[in-house]
């Protein structure tokens, strides 16, 4: 599925992979319901078992099924119909297959890897902060929820600067990349600007969404400790979404190598040292949160310099 999204993403079809993603998701819904409760089906008389969650595990299962085969037959179709020397009879011969592996592998690896880097860089902040305090976690994990809700739109901002940046270098013409890139921060930042406000405006009464079931002597401790959070959360937030479209952009110019060694030292030598000394030192939720503001300023500044003044204009994807 993550292969097919990734064709058509690159030759810009984001509509089609958002739709297909959006109809799977909503089979999953309905697969749900059928599979954990058991239905019978009025048209043919057949009855569902009532699988509970294991008829969840099956719905996304038959859903991801779903997704992948009709991404990938849609994207054979394509590539069938691709004139002579595009994607269809680039693969004629056996040396030039592992020629575009070697090239996938090359470019795409570093930028799973620093996807997994960043994971395992929060896991540990998830787990340090479950230390804190039975009600500071919940408040932390409830802001980070609404984190990453703020957060998931500037990916597609991120997708959209690889994929002009990728084409734009493709045809030559670096100026053109770096003008797309520009664009895509803009966009980003302006949505970031307004969402930060909305989320500061109504912190209270999104932070009850959580709060319902605390104690009602807890709410107040629970309201004033989340919306600490919430303006370090807004506070990074600039700084964090400038960080992934520019890395986006590095990564649709072949720069992933840039982006996968600029996590590595920022998420472990030098995140990881400041988290755990302000654990031992200072072990309250909002001294943890705030090294993620220093985090996440300093990755942004490396990230910046690199787009800015990096050798990125220079590489060639393909040869």
């Amino acid at each position: 599925t993550m292969a097919a999204s990734g064709y058509f993403t690159g030759r810009g079809r984001t509509r089609l992979v958002f739709w297909v993603n959006l109809l799977g998701n909503a089979l999953n819904i309905a697969l749900d319901y059928l599979l954990i409760f058991g239905v019978e089906l009025p048209l043919c008389g057949l009855r569902l078992p009532a699988l509970g969650i294991a008829g969840a595990a099956w719905a996304t299962v038959a859903a991801q099924v779903a997704q992948m085969a009709v991404l990938n037959v849609l994207a054979m179709r394509d590539t069938a119909r691709a004139p002579n020397g595009d994607a269809a009879g680039s693969e004629d011969r056996p040396e030039d297959f592992w020629r575009l592996a070697v090239r996938i592998l090359r470019y795409g690896a570093p930028s799973g890897v620093q996807t997994m880097l960043n994971i395992l860089s929060f896991l540990i902040f998830v787990f340090l902060t479950g230390k804190v305090g039975d009600v500071e976690f919940a408040v932390s994990n409830a802001a980070f929820t609404v984190n990453y809700l703020l957060i998931a739109p500037i990916e597609g901002f991120a997708i959209g600067a690889g994929v002009l940046v990728g084409q734009r270098q493709g045809a030559g013409d670096p100026h053109g990349a770096f003008d797309g890139g520009n664009r895509a921060l803009v966009l980003a930042e302006a949505y970031i600007a307004v969402a930060s406000m909305l989320i500061l405006v109504f912190r209270r009464q999104i932070l009850m969404l959580f709060a319902a079931d605390v104690d009602v002597d807890a709410q107040a401790g629970f309201l004033a400790l989340g919306s600490t959070l919430f303006v370090l959360m807004v506070v990074w937030q600039f700084c964090d979404a400038a960080e992934v479209v520019l890395s986006g952009a590095l990564k649709g110019a072949g720069d992933t190598r840039f982006v996968m060694v600029w996590m590595l030292v920022m998420a472990f030598p030098f995140w990881m040292p400041i988290l755990f000394a302000t654990y031992w030192l200072c072990p309250t939720m909002e001294a943890l949160w705030a090294t993620m503001v220093v985090y996440v300023f300093v990755f942004f500044v490396g990230t910046a310099v690199r787009w800015l003044k990096g050798p990125w204009r220079n590489l060639r994807l393909v040869a």
